[in-house]
């Protein structure tokens, strides 16, 4: 398959891989504490778990959680897209999703 849905592509990426800086890491973990310790608790301590976690409990999450959350998304996938648009075009979905995986977890050590 084609890739016609890149947006679509970066934004699943990024929801496994976000990426954020250090004001945003602040911002994130203020409004998203007590949610990971309500819902993830018993795995707080295990920051991949955590992240699963948190995942799987997105509906349930505060607002202003979902709001930190989306925020982060949105400045990672425009990082990305930028990067990126060009050079995923014709690639098929398997591939296009490694190199945007790629660019999301560059960011992330970058910011």
């Amino acid at each position: 398959m084609r890739v016609g849905y890149v947006g679509l592509l970066l934004a699943f990426v990024v929801l496994l891989f976000p990426a954020a800086s250090s004001a945003q890491n602040a911002a994130m973990r203020s409004a998203c504490l007590a949610d990971a310790k309500r819902l993830c608790g018993k795995v707080i301590g295990n920051p991949t778990a955590r992240m699963a976690c948190m995942q799987a409990n997105r509906s349930k999450l505060s607002a202003a959680c979902q709001a930190a959350s989306a925020q982060r998304r949105d400045q990672a996938i425009a990082a990305c897209q930028k990067r990126l648009m060009a050079k995923v075009q014709g690639l098929d979905r398997d591939q296009a999703r490694e190199r945007i995986r790629s660019c999301v977890m560059a960011e992330m050590q970058r910011r």
